[in-house]
């Protein structure tokens, strides 16, 4: 799957969208805002609309779709000791230690869905986003989506 930017209607302009597509069959069309503008912050709503409509056109459909709101806190190597570094392979040794953890998560099937939304709330006592040469912490929203060909559904 790819991600490529386009347009998605008034509300979604002071958030992004994205055009999701699987080769050249286009999946869906997905907007996320923040009612705080452009940056997310904590205790802010994360807000999202999946647009499946033009999925008439493809040859295949999205049966379900995982959502999931999370933080990726990333150790520098030169801090990590573990038993296990030895075993490690080289360049694993290099990259250090990342944990990441699932804030929030929204999961819906989608079969006959033209449309849908979900909302996150930015936890009150989440971390904010920042790096540095040893440590750094990111925040992500991530799509998980299951798809199968058209004709080939299976109930």
């Amino acid at each position: 799957m790819y991600v490529r930017p386009g347009s998605f209607g008034k509300r979604a302009r002071s958030g992004r969208s994205y055009n999701i597509s699987v080769g050249d069959n286009h999946l869906v069309r997905v907007g996320v805002q923040s009612v705080t503008g452009s940056s997310f912050q904590l205790g802010s709503n994360v807000s999202g609309i999946l647009d499946f409509s033009a999925l008439d056109e493809s040859k295949m459909t999205c049966q379900q779709v995982f959502i999931t709101m999370e933080t990726e806190e990333v150790i520098a190597a030169k801090l990590v000791v573990s038993s296990r570094s030895r075993q490690q392979p080289q360049h694993e040794q290099q990259n250090g230690c990342a944990i990441r953890k699932v804030q929030a998560e929204f999961v819906e099937y989608t079969s006959d869905t033209l449309h849908t939304s979900f909302i996150f709330t930015v936890p009150m006592d989440g971390p904010c986003t920042f790096s540095n040469n040893l440590f750094s912490i990111a925040w992500y929203i991530c799509f998980e989506f299951i798809t199968v060909a058209k004709g080939k559904e299976q109930y």
